[in-house]
């Protein structure tokens, strides 16, 4: 493939993951708080949650994932890694988007803005109960709770675990 092929590829891509955080974006702002409306949604989020089950690609896998959520703050660990950042809600979309903003991995250590890592967004459902919520990340904009054959999308079925229940 020619360097001007290549870059072509590079611009094309730019522009798209631009578009998408575009949008992202456009709907955060929309969406900051409806009088408290965020701040809600947050809170019925709030507390640990175990990865019962994982997706990605059209592939099971087997996760050991544990999240968790205070005040739209976030960490995701498991026996490798460990994950934190903020959390964004867009709740103008059914199901919701949500945009999670990684600050510091457990293996890279700081993750900078402008690094591709430092982000994934998708949409998620909370069960009526609250003990059971689904995120869907991957390229948005997505109203599905699947994944398909190389699609890059990754699907969690999360339960709440009990306040009672050690921390790993």
């Amino acid at each position: 493939m020619s360097s001007t092929a290549t870059l072509a590829g590079r611009a094309a891509f730019s522009t798209m993951l631009i578009g998408y955080m575009m949008i992202l974006v456009a709907g955060f702002s929309f969406a900051k708080d409806d009088n408290g409306r965020v701040k809600e949604l947050f809170k019925r989020l709030e507390g640990r949650w175990k990865v019962a089950s994982a997706e990605v690609s059209g592939q099971k896998i087997e996760s050991d994932e544990e999240w968790n959520f205070v005040s739209g703050n976030y960490t995701w660990s498991d026996s490798k890694r460990k994950l934190r950042g903020y959390a964004s809600i867009n709740y103008t979309w059914d199901p919701h988007q949500i945009y999670f903003h990684h600050e510091h991995s457990s293996v890279t250590g700081p993750i900078e803005t402008g690094d591709v890592r430092n982000w994934d967004s998708g949409i998620y459902k909370l069960s009526d109960d609250g003990e059971t919520l689904k995120v869907c990340l991957g390229p948005l904009p997505s109203k599905e709770f699947a994944t398909k054959k190389e699609d890059k999308r990754r699907l969690f079925v999360l339960k709440r675990v009990k306040a009672d229940e050690p921390v790993k």
